[in-house]
């Protein structure tokens, strides 16, 4: 027995849907790029990592903002409506 197939995939409406859903939440990096060198209004990018992660680097106009201090903080840096793109540590640091 497989053991990928051991869970049926899903049908192509609820895969649709699932995958459309996650945009909605999502930004693909090569899409926040394409927007960052056209220089589309209105977007801005967060960098949540630690101070420690920001000094060495980080995205040209990224505002800093670590996640601890999200609460804090976000209120004084992001105006009401603004779209945002949060980025944080991955694997590919």
């Amino acid at each position: 027995m497989s053991a990928v197939l051991f869970v049926p995939p899903a049908d192509p409406a609820h895969f649709a849907a699932h995958f459309a859903a996650r945009l909605s939440f999502e930004a693909d990096v090569f899409d926040v790029h394409a927007d960052l060198e056209a220089g589309v209004a209105g977007l801005v990018v967060v960098d949540s990592r630690s101070h420690e992660a920001w000094r060495p680097g980080h995205l040209p106009g990224a505002v800093h903002l670590p996640t601890a201090e999200v609460v804090a903080r976000a209120s004084g840096l992001l105006p009401a409506g603004t779209v945002v793109v949060t980025y944080c540590w991955g694997p590919a640091r």
